[in-house]
């Protein structure tokens, strides 16, 4: 679809560049503003463009001193190297957290069999929904152990993200 024109939208641009739209502009060229809505159209957005052109070069440039840019360049670089480096910093946690719980689950398994047999036995108890055959000390342990779990990565997540942020 081809874009609307009109024969004398270069003489409104040329009235507006001349900053004479539209009060000193010829007033045949007003009116036929007023009435062509393409020309009504261009007149509203070149003069809004040429009103904030006009506004930006009233306000003096303060250009800040060469000092300061070289600062604001080292301060950029370093937090982008402190922020490629954590990266690495992150897979190893992780990693070193997967295999802390394999080898915790490895030694209960392995050191203490009767455990294995208590947690499996608690796990069957937990599946079924039945807490009338639970002794009161494995329901403690059960819900100390679930509030570790849930709340333990919580406070990990927030200690993390306050050293991240400088302590703040």
């Amino acid at each position: 679809m081809t874009a609307p024109e009109c024969v004398r939208e270069s003489e409104i641009l040329d009235e507006i560049a001349a900053g004479r739209w539209p009060a000193a502009a010829p007033a045949s060229l007003t009116a036929h503003a007023a009435s062509c809505p393409v020309c009504a159209d261009l007149a509203l957005a070149a003069s809004a463009l040429h009103d904030d052109e006009a506004a930006a070069a009233r306000v003096p440039m303060a250009l800040p001193s060469a000092g300061q840019v070289w600062w604001r360049a080292e301060l950029r670089a370093r937090h982008e190297a402190a922020r490629l480096a954590q990266r690495p910093v992150l897979a190893v946690q992780v990693v070193a957290a997967v295999v802390v719980l394999a080898a915790l689950v490895t030694g209960i398994r392995s050191l203490a069999p009767d455990i294995w047999t208590w947690l499996s036995r608690t796990a069957s108890v937990a599946r079924t929904g039945s807490l009338a055959t639970v002794e009161p000390l494995t329901l403690a342990l059960v819900v100390a152990v679930a509030l570790w779990l849930v709340l333990g990565p919580i406070a990990v997540y927030m200690v993390v993200r306050a050293d991240r942020q400088g302590g703040r």
